[in-house]
């Protein structure tokens, strides 16, 4: 929904899948001249950072997301995603910090007000990963050796940040992992954009 101002005001590359760029076309009409086409599988440079684009399972046009190595470091962003598919769980093995979505608790979205169909699209496979699925990858990631867990993307009606983190700490702590004292385990805020995260 940015993309328009942005892109008026900072004439900078735009990395989006063929698919992605299909839906956006109608909305930006400056996309052509902007547009560096990606696929699943692929990579790209960005100055020094390498960024590995992968598949994900969500009801969009080609969804993608991504991991980011820069020197030593590498950052892997998981979102928008029904279940973690095999290459998601390839391409983040390994990262110091993952962003990782933790949409919603399953009790809370089946008990709550939204229609059925709506509940059916997010529970499904191209839908939102629950905070417990998105716990089963935090463990897989923290065994892999990252340090840095960030929960995003949580519903504002089926979660709270405190929920969330719960969930995730609960699986850390019973495969070994202190969410207080091996990690650093917080919640992206819901309503701002930024770095800053809630404990």
């Amino acid at each position: 929904a940015g993309l328009a101002t942005l892109l008026k005001h900072h004439p900078i590359p735009l990395y989006a899948t063929g698919g992605t760029a299909f839906y956006l076309r109608p909305r930006l009409p400056q996309l052509d001249s902007c547009l560096r086409p990606v696929s699943p599988g692929s990579s790209f440079s960005v100055g020094s950072a390498q960024v590995t684009v992968f598949a994900t399972s969500h009801d969009a046009g080609e969804s993608v997301d991504y991991r980011v190595d820069c020197g030593d470091a590498a950052v892997g962003i998981l979102t928008d995603a029904g279940f973690v598919p095999e290459p998601a769980a390839a391409a983040l093995t390994g990262v110091d910090l993952l962003v990782l979505e933790s949409n919603h608790d399953v009790e809370w979205l089946r008990s709550g007000p939204y229609p059925y169909s709506l509940k059916r699209r997010i529970l499904g496979d191209h839908g939102h990963l629950s905070n417990e699925a998105g716990a089963a990858l935090a463990c897989t990631a923290v065994r892999a050796g990252a340090r840095t867990v960030i929960l995003a993307h949580l519903s504002a009606e089926n979660n709270t940040p405190a929920r969330a983190r719960n969930a995730v700490a609960l699986a850390l702590s019973a495969m070994g992992a202190d969410p207080d004292r091996d990690l650093r385990l917080s919640v992206a805020p819901r309503a701002e954009p930024g770095l800053c995260c809630t404990a």
